[in-house]
């Protein structure tokens, strides 16, 4: 308990100490057994891919994926990785978890998000999800 304490302390005031002293919070892509995983951003702790706006403007696409797709890029790091259960988007966006699922297979049928399956050597299991902007999809948004 004391470690967490310490590293959420370290990791909101790093910037306060010297630049030697300071933790490095950049972390591999890939784990020990090979699955992926996000990362913080290397300019600052909360770098990250930024809410895509754009997605309003897309055509044949439900408001419950709009929402869900917004929330994913808003959370997302620079790569634009992110890890959210089902229920914390649900309860983010107020939406119910399974609305939650077909939004996510629905953006996932427009491949704007793909996810990867994770489990953790504790039997834990999450999904990863990988958030593409709205430009690189449709490189014609801008004009919508």
């Amino acid at each position: 308990m004391w470690l967490l304490k310490l590293l959420k302390w370290l990791f909101t005031n790093s910037q306060d100490l010297p630049e030697s002293h300071r933790p490095d919070f950049e972390f591999n892509r890939t784990t020990k057994t090979g699955m992926l995983r996000a990362k913080s951003g290397q300019e600052g702790p909360y770098e990250g891919l930024g809410a895509d706006k754009l997605i309003f403007q897309v055509q044949n696409i439900t408001k419950n994926a709009q929402k869900v797709y917004f929330y994913l890029s808003c959370i997302a790091d620079k790569d634009g990785f992110c890890f959210p259960f089902h229920k914390t988007i649900a309860l983010r966006t107020n939406l119910s978890e399974s609305t939650v699922s077909k939004a996510i297979m629905e953006l996932e049928d427009i491949q704007l998000v793909t996810h990867q399956r994770r489990v953790s050597r504790r039997g834990g299991s999450s999904n990863l999800y990988h958030v593409k902007r709205v430009a690189e999809v449709f490189p014609d948004a801008n004009d919508i």
